[in-house]
């Protein structure tokens, strides 16, 4: 069938030759390498009836392999309790509400996308209920989990208790026709669907129980910088020490576990002084640590003094450099009296300016030589 589809959508086209048709399946084909065994669809095929056993009522086999539940009415008789992974972002509130109206006015079109909690937790992804709640072990047998469609069921839970003479009488979910690993299932639905952002894709790496923590470390202070309005290139930079952004290839490749694993040997030194370069650039003086010009300024210096210090004397010595500056310092880095709109020269150029201005008095002050041997 996949041969046939690619052989009518290049016969439209007119453009495709047959070696790329081939090529084509070719990588279809290699990626079925990814997809569960046989012997596990069937696992999760029973783990799909034995939900379906909890909520006979509320459950319908449509056609073979295919069941539909009505996740509202098993949720409202509590056979069913509904869950989400962990990793999953959480929608936006404006998201949420404008859901809400939409299922108001024109009511539920879509079906949610579930299975059951038992499978995920083998998948190796953590499970939670809608209120942020771990679900505990025992209950699992009674989750089903939403992969597609949180924020439907968000909305319908959001009417039912502003508006629940509005509520639809039914929110049908399906179980996936055709098994595979879940985290191709994600990449399938949010990459060909709505396309992750890279933070996206750094909480799908985070819930993932084959990440080592030091990774989890640096892609949560990553995440969070940018949550708190770095720009990502800055966060990536600041956290690992090189320049250029953690790339999304990496990431899901991370996910779908067909790579190495992630690897940042200087994230706990970037952590370190950047927290020290938080410290010192207080409330709105932060903004300047926000954009590229100041964590390059960092990996520059830092590459330069790792030259004659080991890296956690390297570190210690930019902390120290960040620790020095004076209010009056500060206070000129984040607004340049030089700078000018127009005046030929980017606010950021004044910037790595002055704190190369900086760095060069502490440095007279404070030789290398100093902090050898002496880090924590």
């Amino acid at each position: 069938m996949k041969t046939e589809t690619v052989n009518s959508i290049s016969s439209q086209e007119g453009l495709q030759e047959k070696r790329e048709e081939t090529n084509v399946v070719d990588e279809t084909q290699a990626r079925l390498a990814t997809y569960v065994t046989p012997g596990e669809a069937a696992t999760f095929t029973q783990e799909v009836k034995k939900i379906c056993e909890l909520s006979p009522k509320l459950f319908a086999r449509v056609l073979t392999g295919l069941y539909l539940l009505d996740l509202l009415g098993a949720e409202q008789a509590d056979e069913i309790i509904a869950g989400r992974l962990v990793m999953n972002r959480w929608p936006k509130p404006k998201a949420v509400n404008s859901m809400a109206v939409s299922i108001m006015e024109d009511g539920m079109q879509i079906m949610l996308l579930v299975i059951p909690g038992t499978v995920a937790v083998q998948m190796g992804y953590a499970v939670e209920d809608f209120e942020g709640n771990q679900i505990p072990e025992e209950q699992l047998a009674r989750t089903v989990v939403i992969v597609d469609g949180q924020t439907r069921y968000m909305a319908i839970r959001k009417i039912m208790k502003e508006h629940p003479d509005k509520a639809p009488a039914n929110v049908f979910a399906y179980f996936p026709t055709n098994w595979t690993d879940l985290t191709k299932m994600l990449q399938a639905i949010n990459l060909k669907v709505f396309t992750w952002k890279n933070s996206d894709f750094i909480t799908g790496v985070i819930g993932l129980d084959n990440i080592d923590e030091d990774v989890k470390v640096a892609l949560k202070y990553v995440k969070t910088l940018e949550e708190s309005g770095y720009n990502y290139t800055a966060a990536c930079e600041f956290v690992t020490l090189h320049k250029g952004i953690i790339k999304k290839p990496g990431l899901v490749k991370a996910m779908s576990g067909t790579t190495d694993k992630l690897k940042f040997d200087d994230a706990k030194y970037g952590i370190e002084i950047h927290k020290a370069a938080q410290g010192k650039f207080a409330a709105k003086n932060e903004d300047v640590l926000m954009n590229k010009a100041v964590p390059e300024f960092v990996i520059d210096k830092w590459n330069g003094v790792c030259n004659d210090l080991i890296k956690k004397e390297a570190k210690a010595y930019m902390v120290a450099f960040f620790n020095s500056l004076s209010g009056d310092e500060i206070k000129e880095i984040v607004s340049p009296s030089g700078y000018k709109r127009g005046c030929g020269k980017s606010k950021a150029a004044f910037v790595t300016d002055l704190f190369n201005d900086a760095f060069d008095k502490f440095a007279a002050n404070h030789p290398l030589e100093e902090f050898k041997g002496k880090a924590e």
